[in-house]
């Protein structure tokens, strides 16, 4: 599978779409390993994905179609690939902060917590870039958001 038509990001180094990238440097032979950890999910027009409050806490990537964020926290957003999706859940390990539904049909990649643990042990480096590039997303996201008022 040729994972650089999902995962070609811009180079600018001021200020990404979306923030930093997922693994954007990484080389065939590990995204064989983290597709050899991950769930293939297809989902069609109109289908949840996950609902705020649910407690699933994998890590999708989204690697064809178009799907809606919504959250009573912000505004409605839409992503294409390529995209990572349930990030805050994944790393905390809590309820999902968003409702995610497909606007076409779409499919990702479902990275379950036993999943990455397994993979973590078998190829350690690569399970930290995947939680290095979380964080980065996440910090990103944090320092984009407006502060208190």
């Amino acid at each position: 599978m040729d994972t650089k038509v999902f995962f070609h990001y811009p180079t600018d180094p001021e200020e990404p779409p979306g923030g930093p990238g997922f693994l954007e440097d990484a080389d065939g032979r590990e995204w064989s390993t983290l597709l050899g950890y991950a769930q293939a999910r297809h989902l069609r027009r109109g289908e949840v994905l996950y609902a705020e409050g649910d407690e699933d806490t994998a890590l999708y990537v989204l690697t064809v179609g178009t799907v809606e964020v919504r959250s009573t926290r912000s505004a409605a957003l839409s992503l294409e690939p390529p995209a990572t999706l349930g990030e805050v859940a994944f790393v905390d390990r809590r309820e999902a902060l968003e409702t995610v539904t497909a606007r076409s049909d779409a499919e990702l990649l479902r990275l379950s917590q036993d999943a990455f643990e397994a993979l973590a042990a078998r190829e350690p480096a690569l399970g930290q870039r995947i939680m290095r590039d979380l964080a980065r997303k996440l910090a990103h996201a944090l320092r984009s958001s407006p502060g208190p008022s």
